[in-house]
C-alpha cells in the first residue's frame, strides 16, 4: 500500500495565504514510482515561488504531464525545464512544433501521447480526448487527463476538460473498464447556467462519480450547484490544497 499526496501548486482559488494564486492550474502527485507534475500554471516564477514556499525542489519531480496547449497550463514549463535537465515530459501529440522543439532542446525526454497509456504503476494518461460537440472555439482541442489508481477507486484529474467532463469520464471507462470515483480539476463550465450545470452534475452521478473537486476554470456557479448536489462529497480545492490517500499499486 502506497501513501499518495496530491498538492495543488497553482489555481485561481486560494487555500494557503503564504502562496500566490494564479489563473491556471498545476498539481503535484507524489508517492507512486514517479513524482508527477500535472500542468505548470501560467507563469514559471509563480510556480517556482509556490514550490519554494512548500519546500518542493524541482529535482524531486520525475515527470511533467501537460493537459493541453493553453498558456495557463504550459506557462511554467520553461522554468521547470531550466530547473531540472533530463525530466520526462508527456504532451498530446497535437501540440505545436515550437513547444516540442523547446522540450527537445532542453535535453528533456519527450513523449508525444495519442492513446491511453500507463505512465508508471497506478498512473495513466487518458490519451488525447476530443469532442466535436464541445462548444465553439474549444471544439477541436485535444486534451489528456491524468488517471490515478487509489484504494477506493479511480481518480481523474483534468486541466480544463474542454472536450467535456463527461466525455473525459467516458474515455476512462472505455480504457480501464472501471468507473471514475473522484473527478478533480478544471471542468470549464463557467459559462453555463444553473439548469445546464445541474444536468452535468446528475450525469456525473449516473456515471457513478461519488466525489468532485471542481477548480480553476470551473466557475463559482458550478461550485455552488455541485455543492448542493454532492453535499459532503464535494471537496474545495485551491492553491496549496493537499489531499492524502492510499494506492494499492
Amino acid at each position: 500500500m502506497r501513501n499518495i499526496k496530491l498538492q495543488v501548486l497553482v489555481d485561481n482559488y486560494h487555500d494557503r495565504q503564504n502562496l500566490k494564486p494564479g489563473n491556471g492550474f498545476a498539481c503535484l502527485i507524489t508517492g507512486y514510482e514517479k513524482n508527477i507534475l500535472f500542468d505548470t500554471g501560467p507563469d514559471g516564477q509563480l510556480l517556482l515561488f509556490n514550490m519554494k514556499q512548500l519546500q518542493i525542489e524541482p529535482e524531486t519531480i520525475d515527470t511533467i504531464v501537460l493537459s493541453h496547449n493553453h498558456h495557463d497550463h504550459t506557462g511554467g514549463l520553461h522554468a521547470l525545464l531550466k530547473a531540472k535537465q533530463g525530466i520526462e515530459v508527456l504532451i498530446p501529440a497535437s501540440f505545436p512544433p515550437d513547444i516540442k522543439k523547446q522540450i527537445n532542446s532542453s535535453w528533456a525526454k519527450l513523449t508525444e501521447v495519442t492513446r491511453p497509456m500507463e505512465i508508471c504503476p497506478g498512473v495513466h494518461t487518458t490519451g488525447e480526448v476530443s469532442s466535436p460537440s464541445a462548444a465553439g472555439k474549444y471544439a477541436n482541442i485535444k486534451e489528456q487527463g491524468l488517471i490515478l489508481e487509489a484504494s477506493r477507486g479511480l481518480m481523474l484529474i483534468t486541466g480544463c476538460a474542454h472536450p467535456g467532463i463527461i466525455t473525459m469520464i467516458e474515455s476512462v471507462e472505455k480504457y480501464l473498464s472501471r468507473n471514475v470515483l473522484f473527478a478533480i480539476g478544471g471542468f470549464h463550465l463557467r459559462d453555463m447556467n444553473y439548469d445546464q450545470l445541474k444536468t452535468i452534475a446528475e450525469d456525473l452521478i449516473k456515471h457513478k462519480v461519488n466525489w468532485v473537486a471542481p477548480c480553476h476554470c470551473s466557475g463559482d456557479l458550478t461550485k455552488d450547484v455541485f455543492k448542493r448536489i454532492f453535499f459532503d462529497r464535494f471537496k474545495t480545492l485551491g492553491t496549496g490544497s493537499l489531499m492524502n490517500f492510499t494506492s494499492p499499486v
